[in-house]
Parts: C-alpha cells; structure tokens; sequence
C-alpha cells in the first residue's frame, strides 16, 4: 500500500473492503491490514466472477499470479484459500455459489445477480467514508459503477463518499457518463 493510499485510509474510518474479484484479494488483504493496524475492523466482502480457476483451465491460460500454467487443483486450492480470509462471498452466478459453498462452509455466501432493485443506504455508510471498491477498468466493474452512482447515489441526502483503488479510477469517465 503506497504512503498516499494509507494516508487516505488515516483520515475517516472504513467499515467495509469489496474486493470485486478473486485477483483483487491480495491486495485487499494489505488494505485491510493497514486498517487493522490503525485500530479498524472493516468488512472485507470478496465478489466471484466465475470460477476463475475454470476460466484459466478453459483458454489455457497462465496463471496471473505465477506467470506459468498450472495444474487444476492448485489454481482450485490458491482461489479458495484467497477468498477465505473474506467475511463473506458475494456471487454473481448461481453456479459460483453452488462450487464455492462446499469449499467455504463456514462462510456466508450471497448470490446477487446482476439485476437488483434499489436498495437503502445503511447506518454505517452514511457515517462513514461509504465504501471502497477495489477494481480494475473490466466493463462489468465500469457497469457497477454506474449502477450505484445512477441508483444507489440518489438515495442519500448527502453523496457518499467512495474510494476508488486500482486501475477502476482509469475508468471514471465512463461510469459517470453512461
């Protein structure tokens, strides 16, 4: 986490991290420690885009991580052994959260499908900094976001403020324009 980042997390507290995708863990994990080491207790919520695992295995592909193919049940073991140290799980896809709850049990899992009705801002955002969104500029993450500034946003009195961290700030123009 560079000094400007940590300087940012210093001044307002932080109750929840989601990392939008499996990729975005380790470094969620540092966001969450810096937290923790200033006396925070944030939520880390992890989001799942399919079984990245299977993904890689499909096109085979490298391992983003390593650089290198590897074999099933090591990209299986590092993508479940990243999103167990989140609270919970959010899926996108009944299919994410029928493959991940056997190997995160004692987890809560959430599948949320793409389309959702508004919902109300809670307690804890709107004291808060709001949220920060750990991302890159994938057009699903861009989609996101400009869900939440069209209808979530509109529900406060006052515009939550939201901390955008990784290449998804590349990205700004077009989640607010769309």
């Amino acid at each position: 986490v560079n000094a400007r980042l940590a300087s940012i997390l210093a001044e307002k507290e932080t109750p929840l991290i989601i990392a939008n995708h499996v990729y975005t863990m380790p470094f969620a994990l540092k966001v969450r420690n810096l937290l923790q080491k200033q006396g925070q207790s944030p939520l880390l919520l992890a989001c799942t885009h399919d079984v990245q695992s299977h993904v890689l295995i499909d096109r085979q592909a490298k391992a983003p991580w390593k650089g290198s193919l590897e074999h099933e049940g090591l990209l299986i073991s590092t993508e479940v052994e990243w999103l167990s140290a989140a609270d919970a799980l959010i899926h996108a896809s009944e299919a994410d959260k029928e493959f991940f709850t056997p190997h995160l049990h004692k987890k809560r899992h959430y599948l949320v499908l793409p389309a959702l009705p508004a919902i109300e801002p809670s307690r804890a955002l709107l004291k808060s900094r709001g949220a920060i969104y750990v991302g890159g500029p994938h057009p699903g993450n861009v989609a996101s976001l400009a869900w939440y500034f069209d209808k979530v946003v509109p529900l406060y009195e006052k515009h939550p403020q939201l901390a955008l961290v990784g290449r998804i700030s590349e990205a700004r123009d077009e989640f607010l324009t769309m």
